[in-house]
Formats: C-alpha cells, sequence, structure tokens
C-alpha cells in the first residue's frame, strides 16, 4: 500500500491537479473514501485470498484519499509563498 500510495503522489495526482484544479480531487476523494468505508461491513462475509486481496485494494485506496488533501494543502502552500511574498 506504502508504494501504490507513492506511485499515486507521484504520478497521477499532479495530473488530477493539472486537470481538475486542487479541490475537485479533494472533494471527490472524501466522497469516495465514505463509500470505501461504507462497504467494510460487507468485507466480512468474505474469507481466505478474496478478503486478504480486497483488505489490500481497500488499504490502498483508503490510503490514496487520505493523501489527497495534504498533497493539494501543499500546493496551495507553495504557490502562496511564491506569489505574495516575492
Amino acid at each position: 500500500a506504502g508504494f501504490g500510495v507513492l506511485v499515486y503522489q507521484l504520478l497521477i495526482y499532479p495530473f488530477l491537479a493539472k486537470y481538475a484544479g486542487l479541490v475537485k480531487p479533494f472533494r471527490s476523494a472524501a466522497v469516495l473514501s465514505i463509500l470505501l468505508l461504507a462497504t467494510y461491513p460487507f468485507m466480512a462475509n468474505l474469507y481466505g485470498v478474496e478478503l486478504k486481496v480486497l483488505i489490500n485494494i481497500a488499504s490502498l485506496l483508503k490510503n490514496m484519499f487520505a493523501v489527497c488533501p495534504f498533497s493539494g494543502r501543499n500546493k496551495l502552500l507553495a504557490y502562496y509563498y511564491l506569489y505574495c511574498f516575492v
């Protein structure tokens, strides 16, 4: 899950921020994380390899959604410091 978050932050998020702006990915990540958390009780019905694979995917998605607000905030702060203190 950690490697997936690194790939997301370095490769996927910059394109999202470029084309959708800094706030829209945050909003969509918030909605998708709520939907992901709503699926947790249904995962209890699975067992074996299916459960392990699904838990790993859910962990990866949850971590990617959690990183999204911090990446956007860091970019906003960088823009603020770059243009306001020059």
